[in-house]
């Protein structure tokens, strides 16, 4: 027996008809009726369809397109059958100009992985996709070794266009929202004793060391620093201004940071106020990637190692016992930042403080506490003072090559 409802929630306007499929599975859909009279004639033409599928086969799609038939002689809007798969493609090309280019490719990269997974049933109206098939491809994500994060990222995103859909009543609930998402591993980055600072640095040619300052004493993440340029830097008023990549478009930050003494020794004896203000800092490693035999981290690894830190606490962010997961590791470039953030909490800098340094989110407080330069400077003034280093000084040479900063922009 059918029946005619209105959404509990107050998202729709449209009454919405539960019916019972042949298999005997419940099921609701939207009539797209305002009126409770035209949403009766739909209702009823359900039931007829209904009781016709009992006894021979028909498809969703077939339905959707009597129920078309009937709304158009009543001169409403027919309801929307485009295929699941067309619609998801044509969700993409909607939101493409909103996203940054960076942002789109990962979307795209997760709608069409999503897409595949459904196999035949990308050909089903939105109806006819449930939380099932979100499961499996979860576990399918799963199964491939992806980590906690990277599956709940990508629920995340498939759940965008199943919930737009809900707004405009194609759908009643979304499917994806019924998918819990998966627990994170808890995992502790670890931080460098000040020894070890002073053994990296020791260890590293000119440019690493640059690169290893920005990372414990300006909290500089590992491409902030790589791809940084002189004009970043102002020695007179001893000022970092840098704008992080890794936060979102619409959320990006310059951050004004204060320079160490170390930080403006290491600049004075460079000279660099005689270059282009556009060229970068470290004219070898700007042209690295991150990963790779070759990239940022495998040769972080190798200073790391030539000062004598090898425990590194190698961990496997397993999703699934058996999964290849993703390496972990304790100790990395990044620990350098958890070493600026934790030298400053253990000097006493207070956590607002501390926050708007590293560019972190500090919530609503944000919008009511203001610092001067001033503040930010007396925090960076109580973190440890390295070793005296000259007598470490090695070969300012990477790869075979010694660190130049042309005057080529």
């Amino acid at each position: 027996m059918a029946y005619l409802f209105k959404d509990t929630r107050g998202k729709s306007k449209y009454w919405y008809c539960g019916f019972t499929l042949p298999s005997g599975a419940r099921t609701t859909a939207s009539t797209k009726q305002v009126s409770l009279k035209e949403a009766k004639k739909i209702m009823r033409a359900i039931e007829s369809k209904n009781e016709a599928a009992k006894t021979k086969y028909i498809t969703q799609a077939q339905i959707a397109k009597d129920l078309n038939i009937i709304l158009e002689d009543m001169g409403q809007t027919p309801v929307d059958v485009v295929k699941t798969g067309d619609y998801l493609t044509r969700w993409l090309t909607d939101v493409k100009p909103e996203l940054s280019k960076s942002s789109y490719v990962g979307y795209k990269a997760i709608i069409e992985t999503f897409i595949k997974s459904l196999g035949d049933k990308a050909r089903l109206p939105l109806i006819g996709i449930t939380p099932r098939e979100i499961e499996a491809f979860k576990r399918q994500m799963m199964a491939g070794g992806r980590s906690p994060t990277t599956v709940n990222k990508q629920l995340k995103i498939v759940r965008i266009p199943f919930n737009l859909a809900r707004r405009h009543g194609i759908i009643l609930s979304n499917p994806a929202e019924a998918i819990d998402f998966m627990k994170k591993a808890s995992y502790s980055r670890e931080v460098f004793t000040q020894d070890q600072v002073c053994n990296l640095l020791a260890a590293a040619n000119v440019e690493w060391k640059g690169m290893i300052l920005l990372g414990v004493y300006a909290g500089l993440r590992l491409m902030d620093a790589a791809k940084i340029t002189l004009g970043a830097f102002d020695l007179k008023e001893r000022l970092i201004t840098i704008t992080p990549a890794k936060t979102k478009d619409s959320q990006r930050k310059v951050l004004k940071i204060p320079m160490s003494q170390e930080l403006c020794d290491y600049l004075s004896a460079l000279k660099t106020d005689k270059f282009p203000k556009t060229n970068p800092l470290f004219p070898t490693l700007c042209k690295k990637k991150r990963s790779g035999h070759s990239g940022l981290c495998t040769k972080f690894i190798r200073i790391m190692e030539q000062s004598g830190i090898t425990d590194r606490k190698e961990q496997t962010e397993g999703v699934e016992k058996g999964t290849a997961g993703r390496k972990f590791f304790a100790l990395s470039f990044h620990s350098l930042r958890h070493t600026y953030i934790s030298w400053m909490a253990n000097g006493g800098v207070s956590e607002e403080i501390r926050k708007k340094l590293a560019g972190h989110s500090s919530d609503v407080h944000e919008q009511y506490t203001h610092f001067e330069i001033e503040s930010f400077r007396s925090a960076i003034d109580k973190m440890p003072k390295l070793k005296d280093l000259s007598k470490n000084d090695k070969s300012e040479k990477d790869d075979g090559k010694v660190l130049t900063t042309t005057k080529n922009t």
